[in-house]
């Protein structure tokens, strides 16, 4: 017999409400076995230099050793920290380890301005009150795994040596890690951070692995310094993302990743963006909502060429690369300007050494206008083309007697042919300078050829074709330049 639709989701909802009843009595059941230690016997043992070693206990009270008589230590601080951080020059010395590890701690927890010269593992234990660490130094490991910060967490300013792992915490209230220092690695892999986070100014030595985290709330790096890799892959970003003003001088991973305002300058990853195709294109619209246009096609340039080497087929890599080397993908005007120069130049210096384009004989070059074939020039335009001619008849002529006595008779003989030829051509035809190619080439490039100047047989074909390229990429520049100048 089929179930109504409204049935199964009366059933899935009793369910739910089962196993979420379970949990609860489960969880009161496991808080019951719990042995109830005060904060006081645990307070007391920090005072007499003992190691703090507990597990599965339930402790009443708050942890707070600001009033205790502990050893103190000067420690060097800025003006900034004292004046505009609060930070004190004396901290108290914690010289035995304290781990307490799958507990409650019913009260809050107040290690400020502490040095820990040895472990510190809250791990798998519930602090229900707010946590206080601001300014301590973590001389040993500290481990935070599976933490549960009910509470404001305040690890202001606080110095971390070693690794520091909170894997898989929670911190259900805001998360300050402003100004702090992790020496080694920090490990934040999977953590959930429910209200805001703020990591403004830390410094990160090691690596930074916030892979898998959740941010409830806004997420503040703004001023971070991230000395090597930084992940967030598969991380998800509720509220704002701010990386304003950061430093990444490894890779930054946002494979995976979720996010909506993500606010981050792009010259600021020296080490480089890692990202799959939607991470990179919410990163590319993030950018034009944010008004940093040349970001947005710094990030989309990087894009089509991670697409470009990855696996796709022959013709779209093909077309990819037409793409990149004559537009920059459409982001790059520089990258067609160049190809507009460069082939110019290079038809320019095939026509000239090849011999490809010619002047016709009734061209003055140098005035640039039609000469000697006009009765209305004259008699002595006529007597000066004429003695033109005849000077390059005559330098021909030298040309092929020192020639003769190279070759010999049957030498000359065999040119005779040729040397009528030349001489036949003389008047129609005769040979340009680069500067004269150049701006042959120029024009074909950009318009249409000169009037008198022709191409030399199959060099027509050359002329075509620099034509041609010159209307497409001419076309192409346009576009580009519109992309990227008009937004």
């Amino acid at each position: 017999m089929r179930i109504p639709a409204c049935c199964r989701c009366a059933l899935a909802i009793a369910a739910l409400a089962a196993l979420l009843a379970v949990a609860v009595a489960g969880g009161l059941a496991a808080e019951d076995a719990l042995t109830v230690v005060q904060a006081s016997e645990i307070l007391g043992k920090i005072e007499r230099g003992e190691s703090v070693d507990y597990d599965r206990v339930f402790i009443e009270g708050d942890l707070d050793i600001g009033g205790g008589d502990l050893e103190t230590r000067e420690v060097e601080r800025s003006e900034i920290d004292v004046r505009y951080r609060g930070l004190s020059e004396s901290c108290k010395v914690v010289s035995r380890s304290i781990k307490i590890t799958n507990s409650v701690i019913n009260g809050s927890v107040d290690l400020n301005n502490t040095i820990f010269e040895e472990e510190v593992s809250f791990k798998s234990t519930d602090i229900r009150g707010n946590s206080y660490f601001e300014g301590a130094c973590f001389s040993g490991l500290p481990d935070f795994e599976r933490a549960r910060f009910g509470g404001n967490a305040n690890f202001r300013s606080a110095s971390f040596s070693d690794d520091a792992y909170f894997v898989g915490s929670r911190f259900s209230d805001n998360a300050d890690f402003v100004w702090a220092r992790f020496g080694g690695n920090a490990i934040f892999v999977v953590t959930s951070f429910g209200g805001n986070t703020y990591f403004g100014g830390a410094s990160f030595g090691g690596i930074a692995n916030f892979g898998g985290a959740s941010f409830g709330g806004d997420a503040s790096f703004g001023g971070a310094s991230f000395g090597s890799e930084a992940f967030f892959s598969e991380a998800s970003f509720g509220g704002d993302a701010d990386f304003d003003g950061s430093t990444f001088l490894g890779p930054l991973d946002i494979s995976g990743s979720r996010f909506g305002r993500f606010e981050i300058e792009w010259s600021s990853l020296k080490g480089g963006l890692i990202a799959d195709g939607p991470a990179y294109l919410a990163l590319v619209k993030n950018f034009r909502e944010l008004g940093r246009y040349e970001d947005a096609d710094s990030c989309y340039y990087q894009y089509r060429k991670w697409r470009q080497d990855g696996p796709e087929p022959l013709w779209s890599k093909i077309t990819d690369i037409v793409a990149w080397l004559s537009c920059g993908y459409g982001v790059r005007p520089s990258f067609t300007l160049a190809w507009c120069v460069g082939l110019m130049g290079i038809f320019a210096l095939l026509f000239w050494l090849g011999g490809g384009i010619c002047l016709t004989a009734a061209w003055d070059h140098e005035g640039a206008t039609p000469a000697a074939w006009s009765p209305s020039q004259g008699f002595a335009s006529f007597k000066g083309w004429l003695h033109i001619f005849a000077r390059r008849q005559l330098s021909r002529i030298r040309g092929l007697v020192q020639q003769a006595r190279g070759i010999g008779a049957r030498g000359v003989a065999r040119s005779i042919p040729r040397a009528i030829l030349a001489l036949w051509r003389g008047p129609i035809q005769t040979q340009i300078s680069f500067t004269e190619a150049l701006y042959f080439s120029i024009l074909v490039f950009v318009s249409q050829p000169p009037p008198h100047w022709m191409p030399r047989g199959r060099w027509r074909y050359a002329v075509m074709a620099e034509d041609v390229l010159g209307w497409l990429l001419l076309a192409l520049l346009i576009v580009t330049l519109g992309n990227v100048m008009i937004k």
